[in-house]
C-alpha cells in the first residue's frame, strides 16, 4: 500500500499551528483534538517543525513552569523528515522505526497533506498479515 491509500482512508487533518504558539497553548490543542503531535507551519503553510506528546512529556518532566512561556518555535524538531503520497508504507515503516519517529507529515510538492502515526502504519500491516495468513490457511486446505 502507498500513503495516499492510507491517507484516502484515515482522512488527512493534521493539526498545524505557528512557532510563536506556547507549549502549554499547543499541548491543549492536541488533547483537545486528541492527536499526539502539531505540525509547526511557516506564514506560507510549509511545515517548519514538529512538537509531539514525547517532546511536551520531555519538558514537563525537565520543568514544569517553562511549558507556559516557551514558544514552539524555541523546542520544536527542526530536522523533518518526510513522507510523500507515493511512498511504500513497509518503507516508511522501516525509517520511522530505525530513526524513533511516531509522527511523519506528508507533503506532496511543498504542500502538506496528510500525517501518519506509527499507529496508522501498524494498522496497514497488520491488514496485510491478516489478509496473507487467511490466503496461506485457505492454500494449505485446497480451497485454491
Amino acid at each position: 500500500m502507498i500513503i495516499k491509500e492510507l491517507l484516502a482512508k484515515k482522512g488527512s487533518d493534521v493539526l498545524t499551528s505557528d512557532g510563536n504558539v506556547t507549549v502549554l497553548e499547543a499541548a491543549k490543542l492536541m488533547n483537545g483534538k486528541r492527536v499526539g503531535s502539531v505540525v509547526v507551519v511557516d506564514e506560507n503553510t510549509i511545515p517548519v517543525g514538529i512538537l509531539t506528546e514525547r517532546d511536551v512529556l520531555k519538558l514537563v518532566a525537565e520543568d514544569i513552569t517553562q511549558i507556559s512561556n516557551l514558544k514552539l518555535s524555541e523546542v520544536m524538531t527542526t530536522d523533518l523528515i518526510i513522507a510523500t503520497p507515493e511512498d511504500d508504507t513497509e518503507a516508511v515503516q522501516n525509517i520511522m522505526t530505525e530513526k524513533h519517529l511516531r509522527h511523519l507529515p506528508v507533503m506532496d510538492d511543498r504542500k502538506i497533506v496528510g500525517l501518519i502515526s506509527i499507529g496508522d502504519i501498524v494498522k496497514v500491516s497488520l491488514t496485510h498479515c491478516k489478509f496473507e495468513v487467511h490466503h496461506m490457511r485457505d492454500y494449505i486446505m485446497g480451497k485454491i
